[in-house]
């Protein structure tokens, strides 16, 4: 698929999601229907990142528990109807439709970037270096992402944690944390095999 051809099917998916709610979507996100996931999410987010950006931020669950932490939380996506439900339910206060390849920002600004599951949904050359280009000195990038095995929909292109921590260091940071993790309503549990997994869990921390 192209990557003309994938970016503009990609609002269209996710626009008739936000339409009809993701309970009523054959689709999820972890984000969006285990609390407990959020909460261990927040747990990892360090008191002096005050200045977020959530890449592909859907509908806004995590942006809205991290704006409740006193944290200035900017939500960015492609998809204006996502942005549209995350602001009419409160969740996001500060909602901006952009291309992650062109982020409307000015360079070394954001403390953390986030891509919560939404990574897959990027071309990762172009757009973790963009997300590079925003972070300050010592800033950090969290990802999670769906392994190989995952049963995602058909436009999302599953990683493995080698192929992430490969990006990763090819942009030049530093990965300074990986897991592979198995997500319940009762919890968030890391493993050592990749292929029983749930979700990817990296983080990586530029250091100039």
């Amino acid at each position: 698929m192209s990557k003309q051809r994938q970016s503009s099917r990609v609002p269209r998916f996710f626009n008739r999601i936000a339409a009809q709610g993701w309970h009523k979507s054959d689709f999820f996100t972890y984000t969006w229907k285990y609390p407990a996931f959020r909460s261990w999410l927040l747990s990892r987010v360090l008191p002096q990142e005050r200045l977020v950006l959530s890449v592909g931020c859907g509908s806004g669950e995590i942006e809205r528990d991290l704006a409740i932490s006193q944290r200035m939380v900017v939500g960015l996506d492609v998809s204006l109807e996502m942005l549209r439900t995350g602001v009419r339910r409160g969740r996001l206060r500060n909602a901006v439709q952009a291309d992650a390849l062109h982020l409307p920002f000015r360079s070394k600004r954001f403390d953390l970037v986030m891509f919560m599951e939404s990574v897959g949904y990027f071309e990762l050359d172009g757009v973790l270096g963009e997300a590079k280009r925003v972070l300050t000195k010592g800033g950090r990038m969290i990802i999670t992402a769906y392994p190989t095995h995952h049963n995602s929909d058909r436009l999302y292109k599953k990683l493995s944690m080698r192929d992430i921590i490969r990006e990763l260091c090819q942009i030049g940071l530093e990965v300074v944390d990986q897991q592979m993790l198995t997500i319940g309503r009762s919890g968030v549990t890391s493993i050592a095999a990749e292929e029983r997994c749930t979700i990817l869990y990296a983080v990586a921390q530029r250091r100039s």
